[in-house]
Formats: C-alpha cells, sequence, structure tokens
C-alpha cells in the first residue's frame, strides 16, 4: 500500500510562520517554513521558556486558499523533550496581517523610493 508523502493526490500551497506571543498581546518573529506548493513544509526552532505562561502560536499562511474565509485545515506536529501544551485557538486577519509583515520586514527584499539627504530613506517597500 502507498503511505507517506505518495499517498496524497493533490499538493497545496502551504507555509506557516512561529510566532511568540507577548503579555500585551504583541507576537514577534520566531521561525517560519519555506512557502512552498507540497503535501508538507517543515521548520525547526529552540523556543524559549522565559516564563510559566510563555505562548507561541503556529500560522499556517495558505495564500492560494484566502479567497474562502472558512478556517483552515491542516495537521500540526510538535516534538518537545518538554512538557507541553498544544490547543487551537481562533486568529484574527490583524494576527495573520502582523505574521505577514514581520516575514516580510524579516526575509524580503527592500527598495527605497523617496529618500530625503538628511532625514534618509523616507518610503521603504519589501
Amino acid at each position: 500500500s502507498d503511505r507517506g508523502e505518495k499517498a496524497i493526490s493533490s499538493l497545496v500551497d502551504l507555509g506557516f510562520v512561529v510566532m511568540k506571543q507577548g503579555g500585551d498581546g504583541s507576537l514577534t518573529l520566531v521561525t517560519h517554513s519555506e512557502r512552498i506548493i507540497a503535501s508538507q513544509v517543515c521548520a525547526s526552532a529552540t523556543l524559549e521558556q522565559d516564563d510559566f505562561t510563555t505562548k507561541y502560536v503556529v500560522l499556517p499562511l495558505c495564500f492560494g486558499h484566502m479567497r474562502s474565509s472558512e478556517p483552515r485545515k491542516f495537521a500540526l506536529s510538535c516534538h518537545s523533550t518538554m512538557p507541553i501544551t498544544i490547543e487551537p485557538v481562533q486568529t484574527p486577519p490583524k494576527m495573520l496581517a502582523t505574521a505577514a509583515i514581520q516575514l516580510a520586514i524579516a526575509e524580503g527584499e527592500s527598495q527605497a523610493l523617496l529618500s530625503h539627504p538628511v532625514f534618509g530613506e523616507m518610503l521603504k517597500l519589501w
């Protein structure tokens, strides 16, 4: 019987980010997977436990599916040497926007469109 990746008949637009959620609700990019057309993606990171209530959010970035408002269906596998709790949470559009912006700033290429001799770059696109 076919098992694993060969058993999947369709490929989809996949990618995800791991964000650390601060006590004030702020999000900071920790790591991300490569965005590819495939049946699976992976990323690895060492997550800090700097507080008892440290939280991380894994956000799927399936831009090929943005036309639908239905929740994204995916399976997540986490491996840890320490006990962890994993639970589904609501992800408002603002959270996805924050993740996409931070990923673009961290990994994207920028181009200055407007600059001033004294003030420097004033308009930059990623």
